[in-house]
């Protein structure tokens, strides 16, 4: 458990210290390298774990995990919404 924790927090630490110095193609580089990393892990330790443990012998046993997919999504969207806006608000 200690590596990975040492290994994101060398990561995001040089990331905070070159945000200025990085060029934009870098950064597209290196959010597509996040974005990767967090859906392997949503995917291999979230989602199909989930599947498997289904409480639901009665139903498909993938719709409680698309159901908790979709919800997160939402979630999402709106905090993000309301972020924006409080920023709009706050800013102008």
């Amino acid at each position: 458990i200690l590596l990975p924790f040492i290994g994101t927090s060398f990561g995001s630490f040089l990331v905070f210290l070159l945000k200025n110095k990085l060029q934009t193609n870098a950064k597209i580089i290196f959010v597509g390298l996040a974005i990767g990393v967090m859906m392997a892990a949503s995917i291999w330790s979230l989602i199909i774990p989930s599947i498997e443990m289904s409480f639901f012998p009665d139903i498909i046993s993938w719709i409680p995990a698309v159901v908790g997919l979709i919800l997160g999504g939402l979630f999402l969207v709106c905090l993000n919404y309301f972020i924006e806006r409080k920023n709009i608000n706050n800013n102008g």
